[in-house]
């Protein structure tokens, strides 16, 4: 009190508050009517309640390509045995070239993201005998650990896509 006495300012607000308080205690207004007050509120509980929409795009990849599958020889460079299964998967505007090894009883898959920005991006397999991830270099390439036989989903990563290869059978 010492303080307002002194401080025309602080004094001032001091009489403000003071008034706002006596308004407050003599104040004979009637509350809105209860459907009123929950319509009002739905209006506006809709808008707070709506999902984010995530940027990333998830896309299924289709399959290509199969070297397994009968098919005419090709000659060149790349036309040499090399004991590996090559797939190779479309999803919009990449591709995936899958290359599927398989050493001592177990899958070894390599490959490579066919698109022009893959920064960031990881490879990651799935299945119910086992899960492996790997991160993709700067030539968008990958290792995966090996993993076992069995039935697999294959992910791949990015900053604003995400691309799914269903259905990858790692069988002899």
């Amino acid at each position: 009190m010492a303080h307002i006495s002194n401080c025309s300012d602080c004094a001032e607000k001091l009489q403000k508050l003071e008034q706002v308080v006596r308004l407050m205690a003599t104040d004979q207004a009637k509350d809105a009517p209860r459907d009123l007050v929950a319509y009002a509120m739905n209006m506006f509980s809709g808008r707070a309640k709506s999902p984010r929409q995530s940027l990333k795009r998830r896309i299924l990849a289709a399959l290509s390509f199969d070297s397994s599958m009968d098919q005419a020889p090709a000659f060149g460079v790349r036309s040499g045995q090399t004991g590996a299964r090559q797939l190779i998967y479309s999803a919009e505007e990449s591709d995936i070239d899958l290359r599927i090894t398989l050493q001592d009883d177990m899958w070894l898959v390599t490959g490579q993201v066919l698109r022009d920005d893959c920064g960031g991006g990881r490879v990651e397999i799935e299945g119910s005998s086992a899960s492996a991830g790997a991160a993709l270099n700067e030539m968008c390439e990958f290792t995966l650990p090996a993993v076992p036989s069995g039935d697999y989903l294959l992910r791949v990563q990015m900053t604003d896509v995400e691309i799914e290869l269903p259905q990858l059978e790692l069988t002899a």
